[in-house]
């Protein structure tokens, strides 16, 4: 019986250690999967335009909650859709697209819908932003910032202004000898094309009209130092360049360190363009995205981003406080008539016009 006893405490002690080494085994090798896991969990991935968040901001957004956000940059809205479309938007936890292509990402399903219940500042953003024709009730997107595209004109040259206040002073060569910066995105060029030949006819363009859109830019090109958009403001500022076709936000941030530039919204009317949040379909971390768009919301961090980047808030209360300053008030001193005016780049042509004129253009 003791014989017994002693073998049975021996056969516990050795399942003892077995256990414990197992315990240990298994612990070595999925202990870190599940760290991993709950780090994850803590973490968002954003995908944006280069300056459209501010990273000191995420930083401190990172301090306060112990969230981490990862933040990488797109070139342009195709390069977004392409990504986000072959993953099915999976691997993003928020995006930055423009406004058109808003649309484009609900027409694939590759968004969620916004639940505005757990956003504390839709009330605080400007009326004239929401429930507009990319996104009627705002079901999908949530506006960031804003800019307008204009007229960008040297002041020295023009000291009187435009002497048209038209999109023909980009396209008439009778108004204007010198050289001109074009925009190097093809929708925004060919669009600005159409409203001056035909006004908005929608997305029922005929061949004829084509023809007409591809001889008007092949007469301008001549006078066209650059395609660009991001930089064109700054080739007036050197004096290569007479105009360009640009955001009033760019000229602004010109202004601060050269006096002669202008800007001008045609007769016609510009274009508003909008960067707006919007959260992929497949984001499970929502909790921790609309804690981060409440944060970004902040009366504070929304003025100091603003007077940052020189960017245009869309919350009401920075826009009167930033009035005050000289060069948001140039921005912001609209009036309804004009704002009225404006119009979208996504509503004019079909993506093949869009390349079939592109690809024209291009041509020798």
């Amino acid at each position: 019986m003791q014989m017994f006893s002693r073998r049975f405490w021996n056969c516990v002690s050795v399942g003892a250690v077995t256990c414990a080494w197992l315990v240990i085994i298994f612990g070595a090798l999925f202990i870190p999967k599940l760290v991993e896991r709950l780090h994850n969990s803590r973490t968002i991935n954003i995908f944006a335009w280069s300056d459209s968040i501010d990273p000191d901001t995420l930083h401190d957004f990172e301090l306060q909650t112990n969230i981490r956000v990862n933040l990488t940059y797109y070139d342009s809205n195709e390069e977004l859709f392409a990504k986000l479309r072959a993953t099915n938007g999976v691997g993003y936890d928020l995006i930055v697209p423009s406004d058109y292509m808003v649309k484009r990402f609900t027409d694939e399903n590759l968004l969620q819908k916004i639940d505005k219940k757990k956003l504390n500042f839709v009330n605080r953003i400007d009326q004239r932003l929401l429930g507009l024709p990319f996104d009627p009730g705002n079901d999908y997107s949530i506006p960031l910032e804003w800019s307008i595209i204009g007229i960008c004109f040297d002041a020295d040259l023009f000291q009187n202004g435009l002497p048209e206040k038209s999109w023909s002073m980009i396209f008439d060569q009778t108004l204007i000898d010198g050289k001109l910066v074009a925009p190097g995105d093809a929708r925004e060029l060919c669009t600005i094309a159409s409203l001056y030949l035909f006004g908005l006819t929608g997305k029922s363009l005929s061949p004829d009209q084509i023809n007409k859109i591809v001889n008007l830019l092949r007469e301008q090109k001549h006078r066209v130092l650059a395609y660009s958009g991001t930089r064109a403001d700054l080739l007036v500022a050197a004096h290569n360049a007479s105009l360009a076709a640009v955001a009033n936000v760019y000229v602004a941030r010109g202004s601060k360190h050269v006096g002669h530039l202008g800007f001008a919204i045609p007769k016609e009317g510009g274009f508003l363009t909008i960067e707006n949040f919007v959260i992929p379909v497949e984001s499970k971390k929502t909790d921790s995205v609309y804690q981060l768009l409440n944060f970004l919301y902040q009366p504070d961090v929304i003025y100091q981003s603003c007077m940052n980047a020189v960017v245009l808030p869309v919350t009401v209360d920075e826009q009167k406080r930033l009035t005050k300053l000289p060069v948001f008030k140039k921005l912001l001193d609209i009036s309804s008539t004009e704002f009225k005016k404006l119009h979208f780049f996504g509503e004019v042509l079909t993506d093949e016009q869009i390349d079939e004129i592109w690809r024209r253009l291009k041509a020798p």
